[in-house]
């Protein structure tokens, strides 16, 4: 029986998958590797071993991933509680939120009145949804407390 030699080439993560699926079989060689992946999946080989255990595999590194978010969401429980704790500053600290969020009423209708159009104009609807944005894009920081 004749063989050929068939080469192609992988990108890193490629690599690193098929790394990741060596067995001592293979030794350190990466072309044993996949000889003997794509025999497996030829059907011509009856070891079809990957030397992985995929659901061990994918079990941690999602767990490895609940682990980062878990820290991350304490630093932001934490974070949040100590805006949320009693401010025993002096009460001209506090900022009201219309002053982090003003009201773009009257600038709205200024503009509309320098423009010589309508609300329900195109530039007034341009106008609606730039303000819109703005909220948006800078909510208010502190909360009023009463």
């Amino acid at each position: 029986m004749s063989s050929k030699v068939i080469s192609f080439r992988f990108n890193d993560a490629e690599i690193q998958a098929l790394e990741a699926l060596q067995t001592e079989d293979d030794g350190d060689s990466l072309n044993q590797t996949a000889a003997r992946l794509l025999r497996g999946l030829l059907g011509t080989s009856r070891e079809v071993s990957t030397g992985v255990d995929i659901s061990k595999l994918v079990e941690e590194k999602i767990s490895a991933a609940v682990g980062s978010l878990q820290t991350k969401l304490e630093l932001v429980e934490e974070r949040l509680g100590k805006l949320n704790a009693p401010c025993d500053k002096d009460e001209s600290l506090r900022l009201d939120v219309k002053a982090v969020h003003p009201d773009y009423t009257a600038v709205r209708e200024q503009t509309l009145k320098k423009l010589k159009v309508g609300s329900q104009s195109a530039a007034g609807k341009a106008v609606d949804a730039f303000i819109r944005e703005l909220e948006r894009a800078y909510p208010p920081q502190i909360p009023t407390r009463d």
